[in-house]
């Protein structure tokens, strides 16, 4: 069984050729499953996670399109008998690949992962997120056709030292610990809440007070990559003008975008040619996507379909 089961929980009323498309990517793998849920749990909307089992009964009550339902169930019925780690990753989100390897090392370390283990300054609970970006905005709207650098859109490295970002947000829960017993915080209340409270919450055992219970992860340097489209909810109050974006265009830089583009060529598997697809998918049809996140369909941008790409 792998260390890692990957769960991709689509709209159970998502357009049939994206579900086609997205279930012959990832059918090869049997660790991956696609499942028709729009319940969220632990770094989500709903209460529970994991560990408590609400998140496990919701997929195997779902349709499940991909993957190996033996493992499924062998993680779920033993989620309480092994350490538990839940990252949250968006759909326009990307993780470095050595990201998950730093965490896994990281909570070996830090939780406690078997009951051979001593308990001496071990945590109950913890929390990760990444301290480095990649944030990749598509060509500006005064660029009707994008061409040249402008191909590949506009790209920057941001740092995040005083709040989470939701991209490679990681809970990890030691052996022995409950559901309820883990204070569960929205990414953006985080570091207010674990490093900046007069109330920080304990993460140690009941004989060992620890309050240092986030880390953010700098190794791997960039962490994840984030998308910001015109649906991308974190766009939400982003001044969308003319002079704004001539700003934007004028301080970026080509010369980084191109050591940028090797970087995620070599640790997020991304190569520059999807990207530039996808930016002129965007640029052409802007205003239909607009439209369509107009009526409620939030990340339905591949849905415009008809002949154009």
């Amino acid at each position: 069984m792998p260390p890692f089961l990957w769960i991709i929980k689509v709209d159970p009323n998502l357009v049939p050729d994206l579900l086609k498309e997205l279930i012959s990517i990832v059918q090869p793998y049997n660790f991956i499953y696609v499942v028709a849920s729009n319940n969220n749990y632990g770094i989500g909307q709903k209460i529970g996670g994991w560990r408590g089992g609400e998140a496990g009964i919701d997929i195997l009550n779902s349709k499940v399109y991909t993957g190996n339902l033996t493992w499924l169930k062998v993680a779920h019925e033993s989620r309480k008998a092994r350490g538990v780690l839940e990252t949250r990753l968006d759909a326009d989100d990307g993780l470095n690949v050595k990201y998950l390897d730093a965490i896994e090392k990281e909570a070996s370390q830090k939780l406690l992962w078997s009951f051979n283990q001593t308990k001496l300054n071990k945590r109950r609970w913890m929390y990760w997120c990444s301290l480095h970006s990649v944030e990749w905005n598509p060509t500006p709207i005064l660029q009707l056709e994008p061409s040249g650098d402008a191909l590949r859109g506009v790209f920057s490295v941001k740092k995040t030292a005083h709040h989470c970002i939701t991209a490679g947000m990681t809970i990890g829960l030691s052996l022995g610990m409950k559901e309820n017993q883990v204070p569960r915080y929205q990414h953006d209340k985080l570091v207010e809440q674990l490093k900046y409270s007069k109330h920080k919450p304990n993460c140690g055992d009941s004989e060992t007070n620890i309050t240092k219970c986030l880390k953010f992860i700098s190794d791997p340097l960039l962490g994840c990559v984030r998308s910001r489209t015109l649906t991308s909810a974190g766009m939400r109050g982003v001044s969308t003008d003319r002079k704004s974006f001539q700003q934007r265009v004028a301080t970026s830089n080509w010369n980084n975008a191109s050591i940028i583009a090797n970087v995620l060529k070599v640790e997020f598997w991304t190569h520059m040619t999807n990207v530039m697809t996808v930016n002129l998918h965007l640029s052409r049809n802007r205003f239909e996507i607009a439209s369509d996140n107009l009526k409620g369909q939030k990340g339905t941008v591949a849905r415009i379909q008809q002949g154009k790409a």
